[in-house]
């Protein structure tokens, strides 16, 4: 499991996810919404900023590997009517003809976003809500995963 740090890198504003090479920055967009920096290293891998117009929950997915260990990150905006938390399930799924599945547990950051790191290498993630729906995404390895 990883908590975020509270210490930010130094000169960055960003907050490091401990254990994963990736970090993330709060901040504000237009009108004073919370907006969401999602980074791999020193890459900025998206922007998410929450908005009532937007119905998706799951905006992306990344993996990592390095030094043979492998991490998938997915992260996305808390959806209407949330105030409870985040997304009921978070599956990352790997393989096409042997499928291994892992169940995650997501956090809620700055009260409009959730993030979930799994260990393993991810190929999708999908996000089962309390309702049965269920979105997914593509992993992808560079930045936004693809929405499918």
């Amino acid at each position: 499991m990883y908590t975020l740090s509270e210490q930010e890198v130094p000169g960055t504003g960003r907050f490091p996810l401990l254990g994963t090479p990736w970090s993330i920055r709060l901040g504000r967009a237009s009108r004073g919404r919370t907006a969401l920096e999602v980074y791999g290293g020193d890459m900025l891998l998206d922007v998410v900023v929450a908005s009532a117009l937007h119905p998706a929950v799951l905006r992306g997915a990344h993996t990592h590997t390095s030094d043979g260990r492998e991490l998938t990150l997915a992260w996305g905006v808390l959806g209407e009517g949330s105030a409870a938390g985040p997304p009921a399930v978070v599956t990352f799924t790997r393989g096409v003809l042997r499928t291994t599945r892992r169940d995650a547990q997501a956090t809620v950051v700055g009260g409009a976003f959730w993030l979930c790191v799994a260990e393993g290498r991810g190929h999708t993630v999908a996000v089962t809500h309390a309702d049965g729906t269920v979105e997914r995404c593509r992993v992808n390895r560079r930045g936004v995963g693809a929405r499918g």
